[in-house]
């Protein structure tokens, strides 16, 4: 008979084409199971976590999906698209923390989202949903470099708020630009005429 790796080996990678399947289909509930099983006993592969980080964000899991996407990069660090799904889980979860008033917690999604954003364009320069992103990330960040610019004005400390001021100003412009670029390719988009 076939030796009980091989076996296994050939389960496993029956239920990866599987859950992908189930996930073209539109049937991500499933896919997610089984991808969480997928990972489960293969855990060692980044292509395995990156997929369930895909299927959690579209079933609005999204820090589930951020969690995924960070298990993916540890296993693999060059992994663009888990790099791309961690910036715009984060970018969400930095939005979703801002309208429930958790500013800090909001900037530092934000600055992850920068972070990977930035990483990714680095590597591909031409992504258009990579620098739209990057740009709504700067937005989401500058919110809060701009609270913390107006406490350094109140308690007089004029040095610090303009080093704010100077950076909040730098994250804006590197968002408008992207946000330029994104209306140069695509004049009705009414979310992007809006940040701008």
């Amino acid at each position: 008979g076939i030796p009980a790796a091989a076996a296994a080996d050939a389960e496993n990678a029956r239920l990866f084409a599987s859950a992908i399947s189930l996930m073209k289909e539109g049937r991500l509930d499933v896919a997610e199971r089984e991808l969480t099983q997928y990972v489960a006993a293969c855990p060692d592969d980044p292509e395995g976590w990156r997929q369930l980080g895909d299927c959690r964000y579209n079933l609005n899991q999204v820090s589930e999906a951020l969690g995924a996407y960070r298990i993916a990069l540890r296993k693999d660090e060059g992994n663009y698209l888990a790099e791309r799904g961690r910036g715009i889980a984060a970018l969400y979860l930095g939005y979703e923390a801002w309208e429930k008033d958790k500013k800090r917690l909001a900037h530092s999604y934000f600055q992850t989202a920068l972070e990977s954003l930035h990483t990714c364009l680095k590597t591909r320069s031409t992504d258009e949903l990579a620098r739209y992103g990057q740009a709504l990330a700067a937005e989401g960040a500058s919110r809060q470099l701009y609270v913390i610019a107006t406490k350094a004005l109140e308690s007089e400390n004029s040095q610090q708020a303009k080093e704010v001021i100077r950076n909040c100003l730098d994250i804006v412009d590197a968002a408008i630009q992207a946000t330029e670029e994104r209306l140069e390719k695509k004049t009705n988009d009414a979310e992007a005429r809006m940040l701008l």
